[in-house]
């Protein structure tokens, strides 16, 4: 409608104005990537409601054609920013046990909203002409987010999501693909594991049954008897057996008192093999501890 009424888009201008919005939801996705490694996500989604309305306001106050592509950039972004740290925080704050009947109810009071918004949007255009509806509709969302600002931060404190595991995933390139709610699940499945110095951790020739992240110390990988190389914080090993269905094909023990997350099989494969990209990186860095230096080869 908007872009019909105004003379210098007419009918063309609705791809025009379609595309800048689409312009804009790809450059607040791309802004809103880290936002998995967020402890507090609530601040995000009062801006993404902020950045939705005052466009909406501003083109009814300012009828440009430029102008309004410019905002509708605008409020794409801020659409991108709104939807992934509001599906994020619910995702957050609801067990697993109900996660996806809320997500279900979610889907339709959102198809109920759109419904009675096209009716209401309708009727305020009639009444008020379309400006004027521009600027009553944009202003209700930034009114929202002050009257949403206090319960809004109240559930930042009730995420679930382990966000410094979350993040130490996101180190791991086979990780690194997977989408927000992929990352959190798996970052909750995560078990923290503490050994001692020399203690082992898995032993060459064992079958396969977690994957390993090491977030303290030093550990040694070794095989037949030879030592490999020496793994730090932030790298990872396990994965070969599981990937490849074999036993393990190397021994790796504690240096020092070492802190590792161990991640089961079945999360693990579910992940990796669900997601192309992580499979592809995960094949890679299979195959480089297979076929690459002797001392690139742990478990």
């Amino acid at each position: 409608m908007l872009a019909v009424s105004t003379p210098a888009l007419g009918e063309p201008g609705v791809g025009v104005l379609n595309a800048a919005i689409g312009g804009g939801i790809l450059i607040g996705s791309a802004s809103a990537i880290g936002l998995a490694a967020r402890s507090r996500l609530s601040p995000f989604f009062i801006l993404g409601l902020v950045g939705w309305g005052v466009p909406i306001v501003f083109i009814g106050l300012l009828p440009h054609p430029a102008i309004a592509v410019a905002l509708l950039v605008v409020l794409g972004s801020a659409n991108a920013v709104l939807d992934i740290a509001g599906y994020t925080l619910l995702q957050g704050t609801v067990p697993d046990t109900v996660r996806a009947g809320v997500l279900g109810v979610l889907e339709g009071l959102v198809g109920a909203g759109v419904a009675i918004g096209g009716i209401v949007g309708a009727v305020l255009v009639g009444q008020l002409g379309l400006h004027a509806a521009l600027i009553v509709t944009g202003a209700v969302l930034p009114v929202l987010a002050v009257v949403l600002w206090r319960p809004l931060s109240r559930l930042d404190d009730q995420l679930i999501v382990p966000v410094s595991q979350a993040r130490l995933l996101r180190g791991v390139p086979m990780f690194a693909p997977l989408s927000l709610a992929v990352t959190e699940r798996l970052a909750g499945a995560l078990v923290p594991v503490r050994f001692n110095g020399s203690e082992q951790i898995v032993r060459e020739g064992e079958d396969g049954d977690a994957f390993f992240l090491i977030v303290e110390g030093q550990v040694e990988v070794t095989q037949a008897g030879r030592r490999l190389r020496m793994m730090g914080p932030g790298e990872s090993f396990g994965e070969i057996a599981l990937l490849r269905g074999v036993p393990r094909t190397a021994t790796v023990r504690a240096a020092s008192e070492v802190q590792v997350y161990r991640l089961g099989c079945a999360d693990f494969l579910s992940a990796i093999t669900g997601n192309a990209y992580s499979a592809t990186a995960g094949d890679r860095v299979v195959d480089e501890r297979i076929q690459g230096p002797p001392m690139i080869t742990p478990a």
